[in-house]
């Protein structure tokens, strides 16, 4: 969706809105007509990609999207887009489950990402207003999300089981003071795995 579009997709809990791949079995019956010759996995689609657009969501499911080749995240909010969503799963993406990349506000509630190829989150925002409260991260890959230094994302509420325990900055300078989420203690010293070889940290937690 693209070009000042906007996508209203409302499910609800006896019946949510699910995008998933074409040889998904699971959801609608065999829509591809093959029985059990195929079966899905993280990338048969690109994913819901929202482009300098304002769409909202709610009670969606969004399973096996995230093409490699194609885009960054299953769900990718980008270029001026706004979007609200509440209530919803992004899972078995092919890379990361949720790409945010310099959209000017994103409001998200109550959403699972999991089983992602990659990480959980991957976000690219400057001056954006993100906010993000009550997201269960699970079964990620690669980590529980990549941020830039330069991230003004709120995250509250969040927890965590089964992904590598990482949260990877990319960047040389973090600008203002960050207090990271309750919930990200860990038992292994790689809980905060840091690109590049310098970084400037006013405070952590």
């Amino acid at each position: 969706m693209s070009g000042g579009g906007k996508i209203i997709a409302n499910g609800t809990s006896a019946a949510p809105i699910i995008f998933t791949s074409y040889y998904d079995d699971t959801a609608h019956g065999d829509t591809n007509d093959d029985g059990a010759n195929t079966a899905p996995t993280g990338g048969d689609w690109r994913g819901l990609i929202f482009d300098n657009d304002d769409s909202e969501l709610s009670l969606v499911e969004v399973w096996y999207g995230g093409n490699v080749y194609e885009s960054y995240g299953a769900l990718e909010a980008r270029n001026q887009s706004q979007l609200s969503m509440s209530d919803s799963i992004i899972q078995y993406s092919g890379v990361s489950g949720l790409r945010l990349n310099e959209p000017v506000s994103v409001d998200i509630s109550n959403l699972t990402i999991s089983d992602s190829a990659d990480f959980g989150l991957y976000s690219t925002v400057s001056g954006s207003v993100i906010t993000m409260g009550n997201v269960v991260f699970r079964d990620n890959s690669d980590g529980i999300a990549t941020l830039s230094a330069g991230n003004t994302i709120s995250l509250e509420n969040l927890s965590f089981s089964g992904n590598a325990p990482v949260v990877e900055l990319v960047g040389t300078s973090i600008a203002s003071d960050a207090t990271w989420p309750v919930g990200l203690e860990s038992s292994r010293s790689e809980l905060y795995r840091l690109r590049h070889q310098e970084h400037t940290i006013p405070r952590y937690w």
